[in-house]
């Protein structure tokens, strides 16, 4: 088992959430890149929802996309 620091857990936590907000605005725009990033975001979503392994990498880069989305958009 590895173990997470309680700030990406509330980063990660956070990041759900917008990411939700923003695959919401997603399907009522026509905006291609936010569009792109939500499909290509799913599987990591899920992998995290349902509590399945993401690779440290993988977590930082959602985290830091999800960041860049979430000021561009909101």
């Amino acid at each position: 088992m590895t173990k997470v620091s309680i700030d990406t857990l509330l980063s990660t936590e956070q990041a759900l959430h917008r990411y939700n907000l923003l695959a919401k605005k997603a399907k009522e725009t026509e905006d291609f890149a936010l569009n792109e990033f939500i499909s290509e975001s799913a599987e990591i979503v899920e992998s995290l929802q349902t509590g399945r392994p993401v690779e440290r990498r993988e977590l930082k880069y959602f985290l830091e996309d999800i960041n860049n989305h979430w000021e561009e958009n909101i």
